[in-house]
């Protein structure tokens, strides 16, 4: 019975929740493995790598609820419908994307001073274990398919965070926008790894100097979508319209019989025929 009711919520799923759902299943049984081999082994630095990984797959079950609530029709409760969910989940995902970038620089200076012996004698920094490298691998692999999966929406991103900083998206477009970033910052993560795996001598300096630059450059591309989305959710003015509401002020300004417009506010009108509305109070 139970199987038949998840079964059915399965097939209710969107093309991009689908996606999702199969790179949630791969990065799962990757971590689990992680999990056991760093309880098993007492290997301190794969149960490390499992937690993040963890906290990467909670950013993309993240992602399918955000867009399974905004499914729901609007009620009483919330009169506007549940489509800011998606913009909340682009939210949350930029600041992991934050806080990804910053603690994995902060760990590889942390590494390189280690080895440059701080404490007063020089101390090597522990050799990653093979079994951890072939499941970084398999993860960076896992995150690079998520990332051609969506092939789309990361050029609609790229195009965005390049060219068009100032633009408001709507919300399940920022949404896919801040997913494909934290796709990009876990790949990032797991190819710098690999990469100064192989740089024996120069771990310090090499790995922290490749974390910084594509750190700095995966903020730099999920800085849009974080933005706007804060923007959104703080009720800001979209630039797009700034224009046009001036305009319509001036005229209601001289519009006879007006004095003074003390307030006006801006809102979107949650209906069939979407449009905005201009309050204003004389």
């Amino acid at each position: 019975m139970q199987a038949a009711y998840y079964l059915q919520r399965l097939r209710g799923f969107t093309s991009d929740q689908r996606k999702l759902f199969v790179l949630v299943l791969l990065l799962a049984i990757l971590t689990q493995v992680e999990y056991f081999y760093g309880f098993v082994q007492v290997d301190v630095q794969a149960v490390a790598d499992g937690v993040q990984a963890t906290m990467h797959i909670a950013a993309l079950v993240l992602s399918i609820s955000a867009i399974e609530f905004t499914k729901r029709k609007r009620d009483e409760v919330f009169s506007y419908g549940y489509e800011r969910v998606e913009t909340l989940a682009a939210f949350t995902n930029c600041c992991l994307i934050l806080f990804e970038c910053v603690f994995g620089f902060m760990h590889q200076l942390h590494d390189a001073f280690v080895s440059l012996g701080i404490q007063g004698h020089a101390q090597p920094v522990p050799a990653t274990s093979s079994h951890v490298q072939i499941i970084g691998i398999c993860r960076c692999g896992v995150n690079l398919l998520g990332l051609a999966l969506f092939s789309a929406e990361v050029r609609a991103a790229l195009r965005r965070s390049l060219l068009e900083w100032d633009a408001t998206l709507p919300a399940h477009n920022e949404h896919m926008a801040a997913m494909v970033w934290k796709l990009l910052s876990s790949a990032s993560c797991s190819i710098v790894a690999i990469a100064s795996s192989g740089a024996e001598g120069f771990i310090g300096q090499t790995e922290m100097a490749l974390s910084l630059l594509s750190g700095a450059g995966v903020v730099y591309l999920s800085l849009p979508p974080l933005i706007s989305s804060g923007r959104i959710l703080l009720l800001a003015l979209p630039a797009e319209v700034q224009p046009q509401l001036h305009k319509c002020l001036r005229e209601v300004s001289f519009a006879d019989g007006v004095l003074e417009v003390l307030q006006w506010y801006f809102w979107p009108v949650a209906s069939d025929c979407c449009h905005s509305k201009v309050t204003g109070l004389s």
